[in-house]
């Protein structure tokens, strides 16, 4: 008898998507890999979104579900973090409402998945994630590679101390184990986004694993939460460096998700971790000459040279 292959879990927050919602749900009616569910989760939508949920969760009863709760308007993080306290899969997703996943996404990141539990042992907190297509609202190609167009590779910036200033992974294009959603939940509030929270916890615990081929068609638009910008635009990376409250504000969020991250972890990381761990989340309170220092005996560095220059200057 062949074994049923795993459940895989698909957690889609939706808010005010109706415009895309029934393109991105019809992208993975047609996955390859056969075994999975939908779990979404409205924020409050005041457009037609709810209807369209309905509509789908008519239609395939026995694939989409909306897990009812009275938590109310949670925003982004929150509404993942809350769909994720639902899920009971072994492996994980995580949809966007407003992009279309190819074909055989789900089957791909299973199967490397699958290679680093061999490797590791399925009580292994393990990540997996891949680049992206960014396209237009018309699905336009805008480039090939969201990593190439933002310049943010992931090799080499997958490790705690690179996560603590600077996030590489997509949650869009995700797939996680049980060990890692048991280990990571519950999400706090200081937690940037849940995929950052979800990396620094595999980085510290477990493994971290990526494609470089793009799975996902990642749409561009006014009203995207995290948008793509073209890192080798000039003009827009002066801009971006320019906006020292913006640049101040962002470090500020990230010493509070580390310090949210040290408060839960302090026991179960290791001394060295620890430390470096508590120096991030110290840096306010250091002279700018240590903080200087720190940068550099952590190598808390950013993606790239001017990322990185940016963050000695506001630091």
């Amino acid at each position: 008898m062949v074994n049923e292959i795993p459940l895989v879990e698909i957690l889609l927050a939706s808010y005010n998507g109706a415009q895309k919602l029934e393109e991105q749900i019809n992208s993975l009616l047609d996955q390859t890999y056969s075994n999975w569910k939908l779990l979404i989760r409205d924020d409050g939508s005041d457009d037609v979104t709810k209807k369209i949920i309905n509509g789908f969760i008519s239609s395939y009863p026995e694939r989409v579900f909306n897990p009812q709760d009275t938590l109310g308007r949670l925003g982004p993080s929150g509404n993942f973090s809350a769909l994720l306290s639902r899920s009971c899969a072994e492996y994980v997703m995580f949809c966007d409402q407003d992009d279309v996943w190819l074909p055989d996404k789900i089957q791909k990141t299973y199967e490397l998945i699958q290679e680093y539990e061999k490797k590791y042992g399925k009580d292994t907190p393990i990540l997996i994630h891949t680049d992206l297509q960014v396209v237009d609202s018309s699905l336009n190609s805008i480039a090939d590679s969201f990593w190439a167009y933002q310049n943010i590779h992931p090799q080499g910036r997958e490790s705690l101390n690179r996560l603590l200033p600077q996030n590489v992974v997509s949650g869009c294009t995700v797939m996680i184990n049980a060990s890692l959603r048991e280990l990571a939940l519950p999400i706090p509030r200081n937690a940037i986004m849940h995929d950052w929270w979800l990396a620094l916890v595999a980085a510290a615990f477990g493994k971290i694993g990526h494609a470089d081929e793009a799975m996902i068609l990642y749409r561009q638009h006014v009203n995207n939460e995290v948008g793509a910008r073209n890192w080798h635009h000039i003009p827009s990376r002066i801009k971006l460096a320019a906006d020292k409250k913006r640049a101040k504000e962002s470090l500020s969020n990230t010493y509070m998700q580390t310090e949210a991250f040290l408060d839960r972890f302090a026991d179960k990381l290791s001394p060295r971790q620890c430390q470096m761990v508590e120096c991030y989340a110290n840096f306010p309170q250091q002279i700018k000459i240590f903080r200087l220092y720190n940068l550099l005996k952590y190598n808390y560095f950013k993606a790239g040279f001017w990322r990185t220059l940016g963050m000695f200057a506001h630091v």
